[in-house]
């Protein structure tokens, strides 16, 4: 059996999660062949990514162009190419890493009945309609825009004939989200495939990261990592108010905002952060996973907030498991795995009051070494059992202090 795998996004964690999904089929003695958009292939950053999957026996090729950003354009065109792919032969199969783009662009990947098409689903957006606290809805962060349009994403999800479905994030199989998931999507069938390695396994975080990226190595210091865009994303307006307040208590902190979109015509990959004032720091290029593992561990706190409802996000993986704290927002439904105790700060993401005060607390208790948890799920084993199908996870293989919200293991 041949596994084909296709991802024609250069931003964000798509790629990344394409080379992970094609490394956990290949272990699973699948031959894996994938398909990555050139900008991708030629990226010095992602060059650790590719590396490790050539190691493990993962087939690497060209899509062809040069990289598409996250579209119903892009979305088409995955649908074309899974629904097009002629180099199957009975028996094989093909992998979807991230449907709900597919599901954004209203199409449906209808490939021959002969092979097994296998889909993963990212935010399935089962957690709306949920009623967000008086405070947050006035101030409307509610992320009740998610709704428009569910019932069609739903409708072309269960349309999608897929052997198996997947969904990464635990609230919606494991936690307090489960009943809403199942009453939604229960049909499906759905798997829990858990990122609990997305982001470590094989990768050696870069050592003394600050001083390598132009930070300062003394003081508490707060990180923002990912693809940074113009405007508020990721809630950096109300972290913006809340900074100054942070400062005037702890005048030797520091804010590190890293990341941008992959562009290998405009990035220096070698370039340092550079400081805009009032103890902020901006390093705009995409780091490299040993660059990411290192900061996320050298870092005081991680921030993990978002400006709608959505799921539980890489960078809250790998705080977790540095043993970071990890500031998170209360209307992001993952946060139920992210309290006080259990590795994480709830913040009212429209309260600049709220995120001084969480960050405050989070540098105090990054004072004292945090001690990571297990791997979640098993680790990587785990996650090359699931997506192979021989496994499924219980709330059990969460580490205890996910379970019940406890310091304890």
């Amino acid at each position: 059996m041949t596994t084909f795998i296709y991802e024609p996004i250069m931003v964000g964690h798509c790629p990344a999660f394409a080379l992970w999904i094609s490394r956990l089929t290949r272990a699973n003695g699948e031959s894996t062949v994938l398909y990555l958009a050139d900008s991708i292939l030629e990226s010095t950053i992602m060059k650790p990514n590719i590396d490790l999957a050539r190691e493990a026996g993962v087939e690497i090729r060209s899509a062809g162009l040069e990289g598409e950003h996250y579209t119903p354009d892009a979305g088409r065109i995955a649908s074309d190419w899974y629904t097009n792919q002629r180099e199957t032969s009975p028996g094989d199969r093909l992998i979807v890493p991230t449907v709900d783009l597919i599901i954004k662009a209203g199409y449906v990947p209808t490939p021959s009945s002969d092979v097994r098409l296998d889909i993963i689903m990212h935010q399935p957006g089962s957690e709306v309609r949920l009623v967000p606290p008086w405070t947050m809805l006035r101030r409307g962060r509610t992320g009740l825009r998610q709704i428009k349009g569910i019932r069609q994403r739903e409708h072309i999800l269960k349309s999608i004939p897929a052997n198996q479905t997947f969904v990464i994030d635990p609230h919606e199989l494991l936690g307090p989200g489960k009943r809403r998931f199942m009453r939604r999507f229960g049909s499906l069938d759905p798997r829990l495939l858990p990122i609990g390695t997305l982001n470590t396994e094989g990768y050696e975080p870069t050592p003394s990261a600050r001083h390598a990226l132009g930070l300062p190595t003394e003081g508490p210091m707060l990180v923002i990592i990912g693809s940074i865009g113009n405007g508020d994303s990721k809630g950096r307006s109300v972290l913006q108010k809340a900074w100054s307040e942070v400062r005037r208590r702890v005048p030797n902190a520091s804010l590190a905002v890293l990341g941008a979109s992959i562009d290998t015509k405009k990035i220096d990959n070698d370039a340092t952060a550079t400081e805009q004032g009032n103890g902020v720091f901006r390093l705009s290029r995409v780091l490299s996973h040993p660059e990411l593992l290192g900061i996320a561990s050298e870092g005081s706190a991680v921030w993990a907030v978002r400006d709608r409802v959505e799921g539980m996000s890489s960078i809250a993986d790998i705080a977790l498991h540095f043993g970071r704290p990890v500031i998170v927002a209360a209307i992001n439904v993952s946060a139920a795995w992210f309290t006080p105790g259990a590795g994480g700060e709830l913040v009212d993401p429209g309260s600049h009051r709220s995120v001084a005060r969480a960050i405050l607390r989070a540098f105090d208790r990054s004072k004292t070494q945090s001690t990571p948890p297990p791997d979640s799920f098993g680790g990587f084993e785990g996650a090359v059992e699931a997506l192979s199908g021989r496994r499924r996870f219980t709330s059990e293989d969460l580490p205890a202090r996910l379970r019940n919200g406890s310091a304890s293991r």
